[in-house]
């Protein structure tokens, strides 16, 4: 039951991630990548809680913390969330617009999602974020609080593995507030147009009007710009 598709080249995350999804043809799709470790129960338990919020024709996503481990395979002591200091359980669209909190490797999506990740842009940031966005924007999201994967960490990994403390992050803050280039968060905006675009007519009102304002931001000077995102995106997030 088992089938192996192998590229003729190597084609990048995003459109690989498209080729891959346009071959699952079942009712629900996992993610997974060579070097994480499942636990035995992954797809058990995700699926049956992403049953509970499925409905028909609307994107849908479970997704789960992580286990750090290192190219050992030896636990780091905390999860990916408590690493990071985040609760998905308080994230909403707006402040996915911003930051990200679905990671790849543990979600769990639906048929309805599968089939809007088929005709993923190239330009996305990540098909995560991608993910989470969809979820997020108007399709329905369950983030569950324990961890289904052991997550490997090392140079390459695109996650970032770094803890980030209440001085990390209002180091990262003032890092922000005095940066000059014009070009921060260049590629959430660019994110957020394409998301608007494609999707804007499926939003409600309130979040259309959420993605509307995020991007006005682009168009605000340099500081005060700065100053909104670094505040929104370090402290409003992680309160």
């Amino acid at each position: 039951f088992i089938k192996l598709f192998v590229n003729n080249q190597n084609s990048g995350p995003i459109a690989t991630f498209e080729i891959a999804i346009s071959k699952c043809n079942y009712s629900f799709v996992a993610l997974c990548d060579q070097d994480d470790i499942w636990e035995l129960d992954k797809l058990e338990l995700s699926i049956n809680e992403l049953r509970k919020i499925e409905k028909e024709n609307i994107p849908s996503i479970v997704f789960t913390d992580l286990k750090m481990i290192d190219s050992d395979g030896n636990l780091d002591g905390k999860t990916f969330w408590e690493s990071q200091g985040l609760n998905p359980s308080k994230m909403d669209f707006y402040k996915t617009l911003f930051l990200n909190t679905v990671t790849g490797c543990p979600v769990i999506f639906n048929r309805s999602m599968r089939d809007e990740l088929v005709n993923i842009p190239k330009e996305v940031e990540m098909h995560d974020y991608w993910i989470a966005l969809i979820a997020f924007g108007f399709g329905s999201f369950k983030p569950l609080s324990f961890s289904t994967v052991k997550y490997r960490t090392h140079e390459n990994s695109v996650t970032n593995k770094e803890g980030i403390s209440y001085s990390k992050r209002v180091q990262k803050f003032f890092e922000i507030l005095f940066k000059s280039d014009d070009n921060y968060m260049e590629s959430n905006f660019k994110q957020a147009k394409l998301f608007l675009d494609i999707y804007g007519g499926k939003l409600s009102s309130k979040k259309r009007n959420q993605l509307i304002f995020f991007l006005k931001l682009k168009n605000r000077n340099v500081l005060s710009r700065n100053i909104y995102i670094g505040y929104f995106k370090y402290f409003h997030i992680y309160s």
